[in-house]
């Protein structure tokens, strides 16, 4: 709790809403990391989450033009 700045609530939800902000790229400020380990955790979380964002829509893309081509060359 004291290494975030801003206006509690749940820290449940206020940790959730800080993540949902964070990996949007929004970034309202009113939920701020204040200590530097805070800070280097964020930007880690930042790119490993980016990372597995990556991995997931390339593999349904991957997915769905494979389908495609399935279909396209039994047809």
């Amino acid at each position: 709790n004291k290494e975030f700045s801003g206006l509690e609530t749940n820290s449940f939800v206020d940790g959730l809403y800080f993540c949902v902000v964070t990996m949007c790229t929004i970034g309202y400020g009113d939920i701020v990391p204040v200590t530097p380990f805070t800070k280097f955790f964020a930007c880690g979380f930042v790119l490993v989450g980016f990372g597995f964002i990556d991995a997931l829509v390339s593999g349904m893309v991957t997915y769905m033009l494979d389908k495609q081509e399935h279909l396209l060359l039994s047809a």
